[in-house]
């Protein structure tokens, strides 16, 4: 439900190209969005994970982030060259305080060996995302198309 969520919000966006990957051979792409990002064209490959990011998840994680990059997206589905390619771990949860330096420590050497932009977005960023981008409405219409009833009252214990 995650990875519908996300698909809405980024064609609210109004991409050039977006789409769901996720199955048995998706190459680390659960989504996949061509999107002009200040004039430039830019392929952003979504690798989408529930929860909190543990050491079990983050080592499943990297490898499918390595996938994304060493499996180009056909041309077929393109209706323009991107200038770059992007990758983004987006998790609706955070990662795990043991977790977080061998992260950090991992998209640093992908940077500088690989040349590799990749992202870590968390559910913090992914609230900054909303809000900064005006997606308010567009992720209440995506969670109720998932059958979440985002005007539930929460319940509290006294």
């Amino acid at each position: 439900r995650l990875r519908s969520v996300i698909l809405r919000l980024l064609q609210a966006g109004l991409p050039l190209y977006t789409q769901v990957c996720h199955g048995p051979i998706e190459y680390g792409k659960d989504i996949v969005a061509l999107l002009e990002d200040d004039g430039v064209v830019v392929l952003r490959h979504y690798q989408v994970k529930c929860g909190d990011i543990d050491k079990r998840k983050w080592r499943e994680s990297k490898d499918e982030l390595e996938e994304m990059f060493l499996m180009p997206v056909g041309a077929l589905h393109l209706p323009v060259a991107p200038a770059r390619t992007e990758g983004v771990l987006v998790t609706n949860g955070h990662a795990n305080p043991y977790t977080e330096p061998v992260i950090e420590g991992w998209l640093k050497v992908q940077r500088e060996q690989h040349g590799w932009a990749i992202e870590f977005m968390h559910l913090d960023g992914l609230i900054d995302w909303v809000f900064k981008d005006r997606l308010v409405n567009e992720l209440r219409l995506a969670l109720e198309e998932q059958g979440i009833d985002v005007d539930a009252p929460t319940k509290t214990k006294s």
